[in-house]
């Protein structure tokens, strides 16, 4: 899953040839075909990405989660994680399959 501020236009379609299952992201308002210049989400950054984790998991919480970040705007969703990593504070840890 991809959980990002940045707008799901060009995300999802990124997300897919990455392999992404699913993207959680600020979405563009559009009014015949064009852009109407204003978010039709709240932007999904800081607590707005734990809050959409938290409504596309309902009830179906992973065992285990694991988060990696770039910025301030991660962190929350890093404290709901249970390995969180923040691209800056060391190396990137393996995950245990």
């Amino acid at each position: 899953m991809l959980v990002s501020a940045s707008p799901s236009l060009y995300l999802t379609v990124w997300a897919a040839r990455a392999g992404f299952d699913a993207v959680l992201a600020t979405e563009l308002e559009f009014r015949d075909g064009r852009f109407a210049g204003r978010l039709a989400s709240p932007n999904c950054w800081g607590p707005e990405k734990v809050r959409r984790l938290q409504q596309w998991f309902g009830s179906d919480q992973p065992p285990v989660l694991y988060a990696c970040g770039d910025s301030r705007g991660d962190r929350e969703m890093l404290a709901l994680a249970d390995h969180a990593w923040l691209r800056g504070d060391g190396a990137l840890p393996l995950i245990d399959a």
